[in-house]
């Protein structure tokens, strides 16, 4: 749902900006934040729009970095099957 709301943020803001209009949007693709948890993609713009979406795609992965590093210290076996331990976090961008 909110990978959805994120998108659909990104688009209105892609398509509603003139600096945008006639511009190819490139993204920018990040290493994974962990195994199997992908980061979001950056945009590859000087505009502000885009320094604004990219901080705030910044802002996402690091509350799920913080809450993969969470979840793996707070498992009370650090032998726990790997359920407990991995995070899965898949990125597509439809443009």
């Amino acid at each position: 749902m909110r990978i959805g709301a994120c998108a659909t943020l990104i688009y209105g803001l892609l398509t509603a900006s003139p600096a945008f209009a006639t511009d190819t949007v490139r993204l920018i693709t990040l290493p994974d934040l962990a195994p199997k948890a992908a980061a979001f993609p950056r945009l590859a713009s000087g505009a502000p729009q885009a320094a604004r979406i990219n901080r705030a795609l910044a802002a996402a992965d690091d509350r799920a970095t913080r809450a993969i590093a969470e979840c793996r210290a707070e498992s009370a076996d650090p032998q726990a099957p790997p359920k407990y331990l991995e995070w899965t976090r898949r990125i597509t961008v439809a443009m």
